[in-house]
């Protein structure tokens, strides 16, 4: 059975407020990296997350995210490897 590979978005909350981040896979036959994009107040955000040689996904780009996000980066890595499971 071959794996697929699906852009998804998913919610997570940052300050007390909902926000909906996109994740887009740049390889669509092995789960290595991902770009993700979120409205944060007037701007359109994207960083990149890659996959690590532990099997988590880090963000690759810190300064282009906000501290607030950073701290959420295991959560976006478990939603990346929970979308494999759900395609």
């Amino acid at each position: 059975m071959a794996i697929k590979i699906v852009k998804f978005s998913k919610v997570f909350s940052i300050e007390q407020h909902q926000v909906a981040f996109e994740f887009n896979p740049m390889n669509a036959k092995d789960q290595q990296l991902y770009q993700v994009y979120f409205n944060y107040g007037p701007k359109r955000v994207r960083f990149h997350m890659q996959i690590n040689s532990e099997g988590q996904f880090v963000i690759t780009d810190k300064n282009r995210c906000p501290d607030k996000c950073n701290a959420l980066e295991s959560e976006f890595s478990q939603a990346i490897l929970e979308s494999i499971r759900l395609s």
